[in-house]
């Protein structure tokens, strides 16, 4: 029986129940035709128009979404010079959702958006598939022991300089995110001797919560028993994917805390590895999370798969 044990820098040391969101990544190319901006504009049709077009038509597609839902998206792509009517424009997606049912549905219906934007504006679309995540399924039973784990192995302690490192971090952003963050570690039960750096374990709790990232984990979790923990890499309170972060994962902050990760990998591994009992109560958990449900591929058919080493 196969276990998987995952970690993920984070600004707290936790083991959380929780799940993510299924996800697509899809790229939209418009093309259109190009023409003289001022002297033939006629003669022209832009593909910018058909972006601006389609992102017009998400927008009104949010007020319809599910709470728990997100799309997100940048235009990669514009056009090189403002008196030229651009032949080629490129959206970038992102579309989430709790889980795989949903997230087809709204794949769809971003779909229906990318094609009436192309029939205004007489451009052509095409979808370009970029990649996919299924949603976590939790494994109380691994969640438990990790945590277990890390309370014995013990948080990692931070020195004065990484202290002043993190809050000079903190001071880069506005105080009421930087409280927003610290205000969130508190109301799940944190202790913050200081509140620059997460330096002790957060309370474990078998309440599964629903998440707002999107992982390749998650595909992992349909097919085999996995748990995810993270580790305090970064300050409070500074935001995700932000600058802050790589600066504070490039410095002994971030080694520090990968460093912690890997202690606790290797010890409940080796008890994974030992230990039946625990491989049974794991894959009991994960039977029943998964409440007969099969991992599907979201993979479009088009789109030619390997198969896969467990099938």
């Amino acid at each position: 029986m196969d276990i998987v044990l995952t970690w993920h820098p984070g600004d707290s040391n936790s083991v959380k129940n929780a799940s993510s969101l299924a996800d697509f990544v899809l790229k939209f190319d418009f093309h259109g035709k190009t023409a003289h901006a001022s002297g033939d504009p006629w003669n022209g049709r832009s593909a910018l128009d058909g972006v601006e077009l389609m992102n017009a038509g998400i927008e009104r597609m949010r007020e319809h979404m599910r709470q728990d839902s997100r799309v997100h998206y940048v235009i990669s792509a514009g056009g090189g010079a403002p008196n030229v009517v651009p032949d080629y424009a490129q959206n970038f997606f992102d579309v989430r959702a709790a889980d795989i049912a949903e997230l087809k549905r709204m794949r769809s219906w971003v779909l229906d958006i990318a094609k009436g934007a192309a029939l205004m504006t007489q451009t052509r679309v095409e979808e370009i598939f970029v990649g996919c995540a299924a949603n976590v399924i939790p494994n109380r039973a691994i969640a438990k022991e990790l945590h277990a784990v890390m309370e014995e192995i013990g948080a990692p302690q931070w020195t004065e300089a990484e202290l002043k490192f993190a809050a000079e971090m903190q001071s880069q952003f506005a105080p009421e995110a930087v409280k927003s963050g610290i205000d969130s570690l508190e109301a799940a039960g944190a202790i913050l001797p200081q509140t620059s750096i997460h330096a002790t374990i957060m309370p474990y709790s078998d309440t599964i919560e629903g998440g707002k990232g999107s992982t390749d984990v998650g595909d992992v979790t349909w097919v085999v028993p996995t748990a995810q923990f993270s580790t305090a890499c970064r300050a409070i309170g500074v935001p995700g994917h932000s600058w802050a972060v790589t600066s504070c994962s490039g410095m002994s902050i971030g080694h520090k805390g990968m460093l912690y990760a890997a202690k606790v990998l290797g010890l409940a591994g080796y008890r994974y590895l030992t230990d039946p009992a625990l491989r049974e109560e794991a894959y009991a958990e994960w039977k029943h999370q998964l409440k007969g449900r099969e991992y599907e591929v979201l993979i479009p058919e088009q789109i030619k798969v390997p198969p896969l080493p467990f099938a």
